[in-house]
Formats: C-alpha cells, structure tokens, sequence
C-alpha cells in the first residue's frame, strides 16, 4: 500500500504525463504534398542555386570588407555574424542579398564556435526561402563536436541536439537525423553525459523504423498514381496519415479503398468525435485494441493516440478503470518524433472544481506551471488557463513538455 505522501507524487506525476500528452496528440487536419505536410512555400523567396548563393556570400564579404579584416578573433567573428543577421532582419526585398547575409552569418558562426547563432542563421533562411535546414543543422552540429570543437561548443551540441532531431525527422529528412545522432552521441560521450546519450541511444530504431515507413510511403504513393485503388497501396498511405500524420479525413479516403475496415471505423469515430466520457473511453479502447494487431512501429504510434484519448479523460475515472488506463499509459513509451500531427497546437486545460474530496485530492497544475521554467525545449506560451505549443509547417515541431516533481 503506497503512503499518502506516495499517492500524492503518483497522482503528480499521471497529470503530468496528461498534460504533456495532451499538448503532444491533439489533432489538427493537414495538407497532402509528397511528404504528407503542410507547405507554405508561396510566401517565401525560391533559394537561390549554388553559384548565386557563392556570388552572394562574396558580395556580403566585399561590401564589409573592413568588418571582415577586423574580425580576427572568435568573439569578433561572432559580433560580426549578429550584426550581419540583424542587417537580414532589415533586407525585405532582395533574396539574393538576404541570402548572402544568412549564408554569412551561419558561416561566422561556425567559425566563432557558435552552435545557437549558426542555428539562428539557418532557422531564418528557412523562415524566409523555400528550404529546410535539418541537414545543414546536422553539418555544424558536426563540425563543432569534433576533435577541434571547443568544451563550450560541444555543450551546446549536446544540448541542441535532440531538438534539431526531431526536427529533421519531422521533415523526413532521415540522412540528416542521422548525422545529428551521431554528432549529439559523439558530443554527450566527449562531456560524459550518460543521460543523453542513453536518450539519443533509444531514438536510433525509431529514427531506422521511421526512414523504412517513409520509404514505403513514397513507394505507395507511386504505386497510386498508377492504380489509384490499389488495396495495399491506400492500405499503406491510409495508416501513416492517420499513425504519423493524424490526418483522419484525407486517411480515411485511403482506408475506405483499403482491405482494412477496422482503421476505416477508428477513422470516422475520429472524425465524429465521441462526446461522451464512456463513448471516448470506448474509442480509446479500440484504438488500444488495433494496435495490438499492427508490427512495432505502427503499434507504437497507435497506443501512442489511445494513450492520448485515455489521459485526456484519465481525471473522469475512477476505480478499477482508471488503475486500469494508468497502467496503460504509463506502459507507452512517449517518443514525440514518432508522431508528426501539424501544429499551432492549442491544449486547453479545465478549471479544478473549487470543492474536491479530500481522497481524490487534484493539484492544478497549470498554476504552478512556469514557461521559463519547465519547458524544455519549443515555444510554449501561457495563456490565462491555456497553454499554445507553437509549430510552424516549416519543420519545427513542439518539443515534448517536460515538467520536474519533487515530492
């Protein structure tokens, strides 16, 4: 029998874990292109090709000549590289030119040994052209955990490096997730941080298992093109929209020219959404259910939406079914790249009840929830009693919430 001050942090602890699921498996509709995602690219300049990217960079060098000549240092290349990305902010117009300046700025900044300025150089090239930067984010994630890297750029390898991975992996770009694992484990071994490299040691199958469904999704998808009814195909295209994507419209359509008529009913009761708590329970169920039927990754993505439906009722049960569900949930191993629902995300979190028996004592979390405090990476605002995990379509994905209980 736990104690009651056990029972307390268990209790913490499960609303925890639903409010980080909450915040990483709501759903939103998405666009289909060849990745399955979103694409904005109408309002972002087309990248200009390798030759005017160098001619660029060396108009940059010649237009700030006597800057260059001055920046003999790390921490004078590095005020050179800032003031060129403000100069970027200024440049509105010219794509060439802004692209000379990013180009420029990454490059001072791998020079000068910094990761995050290197990282704010390339995030703007991809907020600005038609381009994603996972695998230039994997070359200077590289470049600065090598034998010449310093201590204070290997840190912020390691501690970059997770993120830069789902973002390579949310993009689909698997041969740059996989340089960033390399460089982020070469980099928490060369800080002996155990920790990371356990956690970037784990994600190396699900990186494997998720470049082999995307290879099978581009093959399905060329398959469609010829035969549009193609059982297999949909069947294939059908479950990463909806195990990856949780795109339940466009999936269902697959699925409904699939041989699969289990995920075709999971498919419309997510799009009728269950209102009840026992009509949501039972849906949760079935999808817990499918899972069991499916190979290692889909089965995991599967739970990983059941354990999502569970935990946003888990404060509504009671007994031997919320026992039940917490043993459930707490089983799922919550790997956030596995799944790849479209953002902005907005997660709102019910008032406590004011009168709560002393036996089922509820703790609001969300009052004690500090932005700068327990998000470990992303862009998470709190709103009054809302919390909005921000995500753009140009890769960037909200990081898993993580929240710390000492008790």
């Amino acid at each position: 029998m736990r104690s009651n001050s056990q029972t307390s942090v268990f209790s913490v602890a499960v609303a925890v874990l639903a409010l980080s699921a909450v915040l990483l498996f709501r759903q939103t509709d998405r666009s289909e292109s060849q990745t399955l995602r979103a694409e904005d690219g109408a309002s972002r300049h087309v990248l200009p090709d390798e030759a005017a990217r160098q001619e660029a960079s060396s108009y940059v060098k010649k237009l700030y000549a006597r800057d260059y000549v001055r920046a003999g240092s790390d921490a004078s290349r590095l005020l050179l590289a800032k003031r060129l990305l403000r100069i970027a902010d200024e440049t509105k117009d010219d794509g060439d030119a802004l692209c000379g300046l990013l180009l420029e700025a990454k490059r001072l900044a791998v020079d000068s040994g910094s990761v995050e300025v290197a990282f704010t150089a390339l995030d703007k090239m991809q907020l600005q052209f038609r381009y994603d930067s996972s695998l230039d984010k994997a070359i200077v994630l590289e470049q600065l955990s090598g034998a010449g890297a310093s201590i204070t750029s290997i840190r912020s390898v390691s501690r970059l490096a997770v993120s830069a991975l789902e973002q390579a992996t949310a993009a689909d770009q698997f041969e740059a997730a996989q340089k960033i694992l390399s460089a982020g484990t070469t980099a928490a071994r060369r800080i002996q941080n155990a920790a990371l490299a356990r956690q970037l040691a784990d994600l190396e199958m699900p990186i494997e298992a998720l470049k082999q469904q995307h290879a099978e999704l581009q093959k399905a998808l060329v398959t469609l093109e010829e035969r549009p009814e193609d059982k297999e195909a949909n069947l294939v295209v059908g479950r990463v929209l909806t195990l990856r994507n949780g795109d339940w419209i466009k999936a269902e359509r697959h699925a409904n020219l699939s041989a699969d008529e289990e995920l075709r009913k999971l498919l419309l009761s997510e799009i009728d959404k269950p209102a009840t708590i026992q009509s949501r329970l039972s849906h949760a169920d079935s999808w817990w259910a499918y899972a069991l039927t499916l190979p290692d990754l889909e089965k995991q993505q599967a739970q990983l939406i059941a354990t999502g439906h569970y935990l946003a009722i888990l404060p509504e049960l009671t007994g031997l079914t919320k026992n039940r569900i917490e043993k459930r949930s707490g089983s799922v191993q919550a790997i956030a790249m596995l799944r790849n629902p479209a953002a902005p995300q907005t997660v709102e979190i019910a008032d406590v009840p004011a009168a709560t028996p002393a036996a089922v004592r509820r703790i609001d979390l969300l009052a004690e929830f500090d932005v700068s405090r327990d998000v470990d990476h992303g862009a998470v605002k709190k709103n009054g009693r809302v919390l909005e995990a921000e995500a753009s379509s140009k890769g960037a994905q909200p990081g898993l919430l993580y929240v710390v209980v000492v008790g």
